[in-house]
């Protein structure tokens, strides 16, 4: 019985199988890093639109000074209504350090000012 031509079939085989599996996983590698940037764009985007909108919130809640002991709650609500601390979080996952440096200082600073209005 010749065996050659079973070798060189499994060998085929082999070789097929192993090209198949490797042009697989390049495309996933691909596609999670496409996937990755693009969750890292939309992230940044979410936290931009959210310190667009916590200074709206913030300036109702301190021209609407009906109760001073409920200031303090409001202003707190302003920013979650904006969304300000989930888009914060995102971007602190998946944004490179020096968008996250810029990010937590703008964040800071919209503390702060929630703080004044808390403030009186």
């Amino acid at each position: 019985m010749d065996w050659m031509p079973l070798a060189s079939t499994a060998a085929g085989a082999v070789i097929a199988l192993s090209g198949t599996l490797l042009v697989d996983l390049r495309r996933d590698r691909d596609t999670r890093s496409r996937d990755r940037g693009q969750d890292a764009w939309q992230n940044s985007i979410d936290f931009a639109l959210a310190l667009d909108s916590a200074p709206s919130y913030l300036r109702d809640v301190a021209q609407d000074r009906t109760d001073a002991t409920n200031l303090h709650q409001a202003a707190g609500r302003a920013l979650v209504q904006a969304r300000l601390y989930q888009a914060r979080e995102r971007l602190l996952m998946s944004a490179p350090p020096d968008l996250v440096t810029s990010g937590e200082e703008a964040f800071r600073r919209l503390i702060g000012i929630r703080d004044a209005i808390r403030g009186g």
